[in-house]
């Protein structure tokens, strides 16, 4: 009922404009290109003559139209056109006119001399713009390009640090009796401004903490971009609302100073979620977190999560920003949680800490060591096992958009292992590489795959806890089996869990209208021990829809290998990555 509704009110609007303004079939171009002929239309002072206008209002638009059209044409590069115009011809709702045009050869361009003095020209970033300008010799002119190329060699002198630079010369030289142009462009730059003073002050944050923040060096060779990093490393450090940072020129001394203005964030921030899975069922979770518990920045958040077909968990977390507040933290942490699934049951207790730093291209590593007690029920037998665990992970999420994602990838590494048990468990070591990956090839549909891969070394796997043991199955693992469901059996068949893991998945969307899609994937992999791996497959169909609250994914998987062969119904509500 909107749709038709929306699409009724767009009609009335076009139908009304319509009574109001000039049409295009009003004013009739020949003998030009489509470029040309909107450029034309763009300058006609008759596009803006209604079919009420006057007769002298449409006189005195037509005598200008000649010159307008010339304009228009020489903007593109043609100099010399032969433009007819036709007589004003007034029909029974409105007038018209035809404008016949032979556009003639066109103006190329012959010469390009682009020079930078003084501190300029030893400018890399100078040498790369002129690759990247749009105006190229041999092709035809267009005074846009040629604007546009002034104004990105200005533009480029502001960010670098050249406040005194200017154009000394600037000339655009067209021959139409030869169809060619030159093109001539001096810039003196001067000198290059150099940072001064980094004014950073805040009623709430130790001077100390706030210094930490200051990536800008005194007497560094001034950058926007350096500016533009260091308050994007303001506002998204979660201490402030807002960083507003300005610029003072000191045109003696060529320095630039800089004045932070600081907005303080909202200390405490609550936050409630809610969805369902196929294997957790509703989910609803609660978080509580102070962005600055005192003045050296330190802050923790605690969060409660309840599924209603696995358990419950809280956690809570204490960080203590470091040398670099925006890219280092250290922290501590303490968990509680309890999961129930068809394959195990387990009380599991944390306490640790964790070393966590931002690396190059975006990799987010995390060195840790945890403490943890576990209390679980595996194939109807009771295990305990208290490890100290040591481990390290990188973690990189790279992604084109938040709703639907058409390019992107999340990669996840880790090595970890228990130095020592406390109780009954054994000491292992443990590889685990995670990755999605997601690529849209043409417009209407994308390919998602996934690899999840595992390995352990360990004398005796049933003396692992459940929580370090590798199950498969379930709707972010092979669709076709329920959660947790596939991994290595004991004679009774009860699923044991293995020391390896080896799960693979493709999966096609196709895009439908009003952010519906359908999708067709395969999963494939289990976990196993030292032994062959037993490969379980699974197949479906889905449909999704990006709803306002996020994707919603609905599937049906058959699995290939069991013999039941029962459809299992998966349904997911939430982000991709």
């Amino acid at each position: 009922m909107k749709y038709w509704l929306a699409s009724l009110l767009l009609i009335l609007s076009l139908f009304i404009l319509s009574n109001s303004a000039v049409s295009d079939d009003k004013i009739t171009i020949t003998g030009v290109d489509e470029p040309l002929e909107e450029n034309i239309r763009q300058h006609l002072t008759l596009t803006q003559r209604d079919c009420e206008a006057p007769e002298w209002r449409l006189q005195a638009a037509r005598e200008d139209a000649a010159g307008e059209i010339t304009q228009a044409l020489q903007a593109l590069g043609f100099y010399d056109a032969t433009i007819k115009s036709g007589e004003l011809q007034h029909g029974a709702e409105c007038w018209s006119i035809t404008f016949d045009i032979t556009p003639g050869k066109p103006v190329r361009i012959k010469r390009i001399n682009i020079d930078f003095e003084q501190d300029a020209a030893r400018d890399n970033y100078f040498k790369e713009l002129l690759n990247e300008l749009p105006v190229i010799k041999g092709e035809i002119l267009n005074h846009g390009n040629y604007t546009e190329t002034k104004n990105a060699i200005q533009t480029l002198a502001l960010e670098r640090g050249y406040f005194d630079a200017e154009l000394s010369r600037h000339q655009l030289l067209v021959d139409p009796e030869n169809h060619s142009a030159d093109i001539e462009l001096t810039m003196v730059s001067g000198s290059r401004y150099r940072f001064g003073d980094v004014n950073i002050k805040s009623d709430f944050l130790q001077q100390h903490l706030l210094d930490r923040f200051v990536t800008i060096t005194q007497g560094d060779l001034y950058s926007s971009e350096k500016v533009y990093k260091f308050q994007q490393a303001l506002n998204d450090s979660g201490y402030f609302s807002s960083a507003v940072i300005r610029e003072r020129h000191d045109e003696q001394l060529r320095i630039v100073d800089l004045d932070v203005t600081l907005t303080p964030a909202k200390k405490y921030v609550i936050g409630f979620g809610a969805g369902a899975t196929t294997d957790g069922g509703p989910r609803v979770s609660s978080s509580l977190e102070d962005r600055y518990v005192n003045s050296h920045g330190h802050r923790y958040k605690s969060r409660i999560r309840y599924e209603s077909l696995l358990g419950v968990s809280l956690e809570f977390l204490y960080s203590i920003p470091l040398e670099n507040p925006t890219k280092e933290w250290f922290s501590f942490m303490a968990q509680i949680e309890t999961v129930e699934t068809d394959t195990s049951d387990r009380n599991t207790g944390r306490l640790g800490i964790r070393m966590t730093k931002i690396r190059p291209r975006d990799w987010l590593e995390t060195r840790y060591l945890t403490l943890k007690h576990e209390e679980y029920d595996i194939a109807k037998e009771h295990g305990r096992a208290m490890p100290l665990i040591l481990g390290i992970s990188w973690t990189r999420t790279r992604k084109d958009g938040t709703h639907r994602i058409l390019k992107g990838n999340k990669l996840h590494l880790e090595l970890r292992g228990a130095v020592y048990d406390f109780s009954e468990g054994s000491p292992f070591f443990q590889a685990i590489a995670r990755g999605k990956w997601i690529n849209s090839p043409w417009d209407k549909g994308r390919i998602i795959s996934r690899l999840d891969v595992g390995a352990t070394i360990v004398n005796d796997i049933h003396n692992m806890a459940a929580s370090d043991r590798f199950f498969t199955g379930g709707d972010n693992s092979i669709r076709g089996y329920g959660y947790q469901d596939l991994g290595p059996e004991n004679a009774f068949g009860d699923v044991t869990g293995g020391k390896h893991l080896a799960v693979a998945s493709l999966e096609y969307e196709h895009f439908l209208k009003k952010g519906w899609s359908v999708a067709a994937f395969v999963d494939a992999g289990n976990a196993f021990n030292d032994d062959s791996i037993d490969v379980k497959t699974g197949v479906g169909l889905g449909v999704r829809w990006l709803s306002p609250l996020g994707p919603i994914k609905i599937d049906l998987a058959h699995p290939l290998d069991d013999d039941q062969s029962d459809i299992r119904f998966v349904f997911r509500m939430g982000p991709e990555f």
